[in-house]
């Protein structure tokens, strides 16, 4: 039994231990999923803590991690479409049910297992550059909106993208299959 099954199985007994160390484990990368449904921080937050309390509730039920995270994901989802049908979001929330992306569990589990790595590799970027990083591969902004959100020139946009782009493909070059993903977010100029 590998550590991450034993981590369950302690969680089956009722361990807060292993509770505490899952809850670690999951809480950010949920919250980035849950964002791209609630698209506001605290909200996301909720959600994410509303699933962690289910877990808890539910602990004894989960054979390994695969089946704990599927469970995390697909509660998180329906508890950030719940929240978008109790704040009246209904035109968000029928692009979302629709959406391909998010047809099984194993593709979003995947997909926010690779963002996770993403973000974290992110956070370690000097603060404008990673701004601009944001806002011009995930945001999808032009470099002219972001020189003017940001006060900066042109030229520095451009240059701080291009060192952003070079610190993150040091960061994960460790990480070949993240980097599929990295490549992805450059293809929105």
């Amino acid at each position: 039994m590998n550590n991450d099954n034993l981590l369950v199985s302690e969680l089956n007994k009722g361990s807060e231990k292993a509770y505490d160390e899952l809850f670690h484990m999951f809480f950010g990368r949920l919250c980035v999923f849950a964002m791209k449904f609630v698209k506001d921080k605290e909200s996301a937050e909720e959600v994410v803590e509303d699933a962690m309390v289910v877990l808890w509730e539910k602990r004894d039920k989960f054979e390994n991690l695969a089946a704990l995270k599927g469970y995390l994901y697909t509660t998180v989802r329906n508890g950030s479409l719940d929240y978008l049908k109790k704040n009246g979001r209904n035109t968000s929330l029928d692009g979302l049910e629709n959406n391909q992306s998010f047809s099984t569990t194993d593709d979003y589990i995947l997909e926010e297992e690779v963002h996770a790595v993403l973000y974290q590799a992110m956070a370690s970027l000097p603060t404008k550059c990673r701004r601009v990083f944001e806002l011009s591969c995930i945001d999808e902004l032009k470099y002219s909106e972001i020189a003017a959100d940001m006060g900066i020139s042109l030229n520095t946009v451009k240059s701080q993208r291009a060192r952003a782009i070079q610190l993150l493909k040091e960061i994960l070059k460790g990480h070949p299959y993240h980097m599929v993903l990295f490549y992805a977010f450059l293809s929105n100029p």
